[in-house]
């Protein structure tokens, strides 16, 4: 079966797609034979929508040349959908230039005037990541008063996404759903002026960023090197958004410093992150010697990734760890904690607020943002849960009765939450065993080795490291079976026995899902 009549036949559980920028309906989509060859690239690469974008970089795309490919697409049987990216809207950013200053009425204007075209020629528009500012021109530094610069810039966008995008877009269209595409770096959100909560509720849907960098290409620029990433904030977001059913429809990434390898980890992680879609960013990149090796690298996985989203779709994550970052909440103990927690095999549910009735948590110093923090952990321990936490919230919280407490266990990061991967192996242990003794589970495996405990019956397990691992994995006293792994295993052939030992063999760079018995 060819991968178009594959990606066709999965579309209940999910949907891959491209975007085709609005530089391109003055080249390679402004003839008719350009738009035939994008229609027989998407078919052999399994894509069944495209987001046609009709703005980006200072670039009106002629409407008639959107509308034209748009047609052809879907004669082909390719959905469509618009896009915009709001980048060079007149007056640049102070910070990142390719940005705007959005208190300039000009750069209003002009996004307002973007959206109102988008709406003219789709019934679905999606922003990309830069509907954001870091500008501190004297324009915005008089605006925003006694403001911090974050709670200036996210009034500001807040409000400009209501009145200058949703209200002119639905008044030219009343059809027109908007996605907010937010970035994957979610421990920087309300600096720049992303407000989760409220934009989230604004808008008809959301996106999450998922896309990662390959540690082998990101020498020297820690953090930024866990690919867990991708997982944790696909469901943090759809958590804010109801849940992986709810508005947070997707994850996006691209090709830009990673390997094949991490290619394929992207799409895993945004399918096990619970995203209904996957966003192949983008067209021109993919059609790139680079980007060809990247999207040749999945296709071969993508029967075995349509098969993990439906077992995804069908459980949730009721088994685990639960992660708590309160929306607009600083990282105090280094950014993006969370994924370092789930690089040495934590289970982490992501949240944004600690349940008190939760088995196991792992606590950092975002939470420091939550007044009743002090109570909602020491209800959970009181109540025999378990706690790992962060040097950085006890600093903060100043309880020397909880930091007493039996249930709970420091561990001292200093700031730098990517030393979790080379905490000594009886470290790692013990923070396993405390964190996953109350969950009935029991873990062994070297740093970026991570889990995540689907339902009751089933556990996914990604190695991201280089080299070989072993794993020693059990659920309510039970050893697992192999029933999926990506890249593709025949588990009835040499080497099935294994999973029937306590240790079981991880490829580098690989995912196996295992089903426990009841």
């Amino acid at each position: 079966m060819n991968l178009s009549d594959l990606a066709r036949q999965n579309l209940d559980v999910l949907t891959l797609s491209t975007l085709f920028e609005a530089g391109l309906f003055r080249e390679r989509l402004a003839t008719d034979s350009g738009i035939a060859a994008a229609i027989d690239w998407c078919h052999a690469n399994g894509i069944t929508r495209v987001f046609l974008e009709s703005f980006r970089t200072a670039y009106d795309a002629p409407p008639q040349n959107v509308l034209r490919a748009k047609g052809q697409f879907e004669a082909a049987g390719i959905q469509t959908a618009g896009g915009v990216t709001p980048t060079h809207l007149g007056k640049r950013s102070t910070g990142w230039d390719i940005v705007a200053c959005y208190t300039d009425a000009g750069v209003q204007d002009k996004l307002q005037q973007i959206f109102e075209d988008a709406a003219r020629l789709f019934d679905l528009v999606m922003i990309d990541d830069f509907l954001f500012t870091d500008c501190q021109c004297p324009e915005c530094d008089a605006a925003r008063g006694q403001q911090s610069w974050s709670e200036y810039r996210r009034d500001l966008l807040v409000r400009l996404s209501r009145e200058r995008i949703l209200e002119p877009a639905r008044r030219v269209n009343p059809n027109v759903k908007i996605i907010l595409k937010y970035p994957q770096w979610y421990d920087k959100y309300h600096l720049n002026g992303y407000d989760v909560e409220r934009q989230t509720a604004m808008f008809d849907l959301t996106w999450a960023g998922t896309e990662l960098r390959d540690p082998d290409h990101n020498k020297g620029s820690l953090p930024r090197v866990a690919q867990y990433e991708g997982f944790w904030v696909m469901r943090w977001l759809s958590h804010l958004a109801g849940g992986i059913d709810g508005k947070c429809g997707g994850g996006w990434f691209d090709e830009y410093a990673t390997s094949p390898n991490t290619y394929v980890e992207q799409a895993w992680q945004t399918v096990l992150g619970g995203g209904r879609e996957m966003v192949l960013f983008h067209y021109t990149s993919l059609t790139t010697p680079r980007g060809e090796s990247c999207i040749a690298a999945l296709r071969p996985q993508l029967p075995a990734m349509f098969e993990l989203a439906r077992l995804v779709r069908s459980r949730p994550l009721s088994l685990g760890v639960v992660s708590p970052k309160p929306p607009g909440s600083d990282a105090g103990d280094g950014r993006y904690v969370f994924d370092y927690a789930g690089m040495i095999g934590l289970p982490l549910i992501p949240t944004t607020q600690l349940d008190p009735a939760a088995r196991s948590a792992f606590v950092s110093a975002e939470n420091l943002a939550d007044p009743a923090i002090a109570d909602r952990l020491g209800q959970l321990l009181d109540n025999g849960g378990h706690a790992v936490v962060t040097d950085g919230l006890l600093a903060g919280l100043k309880a020397d009765h909880l930091a007493r407490h039996p249930n709970l266990l420091r561990v001292d990061l200093n700031g730098k939450p990517e030393s979790m991967l080379t905490l000594p192996a009886e470290t790692l242990t013990r923070i396993r065993q405390h964190a996953l003794s109350s969950l009935g589970v029991t873990f062994d495996a070297p740093p970026r080795v991570a889990v995540t405990l689907l339902g009751d019956d089933l556990a996914a397990v990604s190695n991201f490291g280089n080299d070989p691992a072993q794993v020693s994995l059990r659920v309510n006293g039970k050893i697992g079976q192999p029933i999926l792994s990506i890249p593709q295993a025949d588990f009835t052939s040499a080497g099935a026995g294994e999973s029937e030992s306590e240790k079981a063999t991880l490829p580098g760079r690989s995912l196996t899902v295992y089903r426990f018995a009841p």
